[in-house]
């Protein structure tokens, strides 16, 4: 069972120290501690021993006496410690955690309250009441109590908005489930809904479940697209562009009927997703993306002649380069499947220029002979960034050639607060 614990912060008193005590007694009292902490100056020690000796036959009490109690910035620092301190030394919860702030130097009470919520403590508590020279009078006291909640609720949302930001799509996720509702004024609710939803999408889409990210951005709520606090705008794909998504997916589609189209608009979306590894600095995963990237630029060139490198039947490959492709007996008659290399060396065969750009001793050609040292692919060590964005640039610039509007067409698809050229250029 956690340890019930209480951090009070432990003033002078001013000209009436009894009414003080009085009224730190009676927090203490209500409170029930198991554990007391007090948070004392030189100048309030007294006062704090006082505390102590009430206190001692009811509760383990520990003392701060904190080192300048007029600098609010090393105070907090110092009652942070603290709290850690008898969490860990007293198996306390910050669930089962409250911090009294009444007494004190304004930076006292100020650290104190900054340290609640820094360690996020259940609750925050203040002895209230009538007043003469700025002391609560003796048996007026009111002891009055309120949630950090609200606080760590906002700070939580920022967070969220940064793990987004940052394509955290899982810790964006995770951030906003334990925020309570009641926690956040309504248009702030919509902004973690709305969140939420976006985060959702977003991660779909970057795992190429690209119908799910486009349903999922079409049923946001209507607060996600009309959000009057601004907050979620960086964030929102202009509606217009979702048909975009919608022609992708279906590209894409492959059954016994339809083999995937290796469209434009399915290369520069395979290539943001790549930039957005570069972004990450996950240069592995970025170079198996372009590195499929390539592949798929002869498969585009090869479709657009009615070639499938999945199945290449021996009568579509001219007659005096046939022996150079592994040719099988598939359902009556001769076929390849056609590798990278092959590709482009086959649209060499056909005259076809867009061959000539990669062969074995091209720079994009040695360049993906690199790929191979990957763990990701036949080797054991890391890409360097120099690598990646090497090949990146060469990548891109083969692209170009067969869709001169390229980067037009993948900015229109990138996800809108990532500028797609920063990090290569």
């Amino acid at each position: 069972m956690p340890k019930h614990a209480l951090v009070l912060t432990v003033g002078v008193g001013g000209a009436d120290p009894d009414s003080l005590c009085g009224a730190l007694k009676k927090s203490i009292s209500n409170a029930h501690p198991e554990v007391l902490g007090l948070v004392l100056s030189t100048g309030s020690r007294p006062l704090a021993l006082r505390l102590k000796d009430s206190m001692k036959d009811s509760c383990a009490v520990e003392e701060l006496e904190v080192s300048d109690p007029d600098d609010a910035d090393k105070t907090f620092a110092e009652i942070l410690s603290f709290i850690r301190k008898l969490i860990r030394e007293n198996q306390c919860d910050p669930d089962w955690f409250q911090v009294d702030f009444t007494s004190g130097t304004k930076a006292m009470s100020a650290a104190a309250v900054m340290a609640a919520v820094a360690a996020g403590v259940r609750e925050l508590r203040y002895v209230s009441g009538e007043r003469k020279s700025g002391v609560v009078q003796k048996g007026m006291e009111r002891i009055l109590t309120l949630s950090p909640v609200r606080v760590l609720a906002q700070s939580r949302l920022r967070e969220a908005i940064d793990h987004l930001r940052h394509l955290r799509y899982g810790a964006c996720l995770a951030t906003l489930e334990p925020i309570p509702e009641q926690a956040l004024p309504l248009e702030d609710r919509e902004i973690a809904t709305g969140l939420s939803e976006l985060a959702q999408a977003y991660q779909a889409w970057d795992l190429f479940r690209h119908r799910e990210a486009c349903e999922t951005l079409k049923k946001c709520s209507k607060s996600v697209w009309e959000d009057p606090t601004g907050a979620l705008k960086p964030f929102l794909i202009p509606r217009e562009r979702l048909g975009i998504l919608e022609r992708i997916a279906k590209d894409l589609l492959e059954d016994d009927k339809h083999r995937p189209l290796y469209s434009e608009d399915v290369r520069a979306d395979l290539w943001n997703n790549a930039l957005r590894r570069v972004l990450e600095g996950k240069y592995d995963d970025a170079v198996a993306r372009l590195y499929r990237l390539t592949e798929m630029c002869s498969q585009a060139a090869l479709q657009a002649r009615g070639i499938d490198t999945a199945n290449v039947p021996e009568d579509q490959v001219p007659q005096e380069h046939r022996s150079k492709y592994d040719f099988r007996p598939v359902r009556g008659r001769r076929e390849a499947s056609i590798p990278l290399q092959k590709g482009f060396e086959l649209l060499r065969d056909l005259g076809d220029p867009i061959g000539e750009l990669v062969q074995p001793r091209s720079r994009i050609g040695q360049m993906l002979g690199e790929r191979n040292k990957s763990i990701l692919a036949h080797g054991t060590a890391p890409i360097s960034k120099k690598a990646c964005l090497g090949l990146a640039k060469e990548v891109r610039g083969l692209l170009k050639e067969l869709d001169p509007k390229l980067e037009q067409r993948a900015g229109d698809i990138q996800f809108p607060w990532i500028n797609p050229v920063d990090f290569i250029d």
